[in-house]
């Protein structure tokens, strides 16, 4: 950031790795005079808003709506299951994305009693890891009627397990991120959904953004400010059999 900043320019957009640890980003540009976004990932600390202190406005996914979307699927997928015994592995733990879809999927399943979250490990959005973590699972209890991963190629490991183990018609894979082999497999019936998100909107949204604020256009961007910071919201999309041919990914 500081080698961009002494390059001269005009704006700044980060996704940060860490949200606390790349808080100094923020206030080397604050330092500089260098209007700043966050983009797809947050950072742990106050937004100013548009024409306040940096970081200005959030762009991305509504993390929280990603889970409550993947709840939402949960929700149908466990329709006439009771109990519907769910394993959830979740991201790396502390990234704003594993808080957020943990707590969008939680809040939404919560009112389901059939539901039960009987266990919950982190793959760290490693498939690899999503791959030893599922195996795990299974060793502990083959009970199970779902198996949830946070992004869709942690889910995509799963599912490939549960194949290798003469389970994928016993025990079905919800995912989020709507990737191209995502969307394949629940076209497929390999997974039963997933939330697709779109990485050229998350992209072209972020540019679209930080080129307004530096443009003094920022008033005319569209800022949602219901959440914990203010923003610029690129939408998902839940994908089942039923609309996965008309909702291909790009990822």
């Amino acid at each position: 950031v500081n080698t961009l900043i002494v390059g001269g320019i005009k704006g700044l957009a980060g996704a940060s790795v860490d949200p606390t640890a790349n808080k100094s980003t923020a206030q080397a540009a604050i330092d500089a005079g260098i209007p700043m976004i966050t983009s797809n990932r947050t950072l742990d600390m106050a937004y100013g808003g548009v024409g306040g202190a940096n970081p200005l406005v959030h762009t991305g996914f509504n993390d929280l709506q990603m889970g409550g979307f993947q709840g939402d699927l949960l929700i149908k997928a466990c329709e006439g299951k009771d109990p519907c015994r769910v394993a959830l592995q979740v991201g790396t733990l502390g990234a704003t994305p594993q808080v957020q879809r943990s707590k969008g999927l939680k809040d939404k399943i919560a009112a389901s009693k059939n539901i039960q979250i009987v266990m919950e490990e982190t793959n760290d959005f490693d498939p690899v890891k999503a791959a030893d973590v599922t195996q795990t699972m299974l060793q502990k209890d083959k009970n199970l009627d779902f198996i949830l991963a946070q992004t869709d190629p942690e889910a995509l490991a799963a599912a490939t397990v549960l194949k290798e183990q003469g389970l994928e018609t016993k025990i079905g894979v919800i995912g989020i991120g709507g990737s191209k082999e995502g969307v394949e497999a629940v076209a497929s019936g390999k997974m039963f959904g997933t939330v697709k998100v779109s990485g050229a909107d998350d992209g072209a949204t972020s540019l679209r953004t930080l080129l307004a604020v530096v443009q003094g256009k920022g008033s005319e961007l569209k800022v949602d400010t219901t959440g914990e910071r203010p923003t610029v919201v690129v939408d998902a999309v839940m994908i089942t059999k039923e609309n996965a041919a008309d909702n291909p990914g790009d990822w």
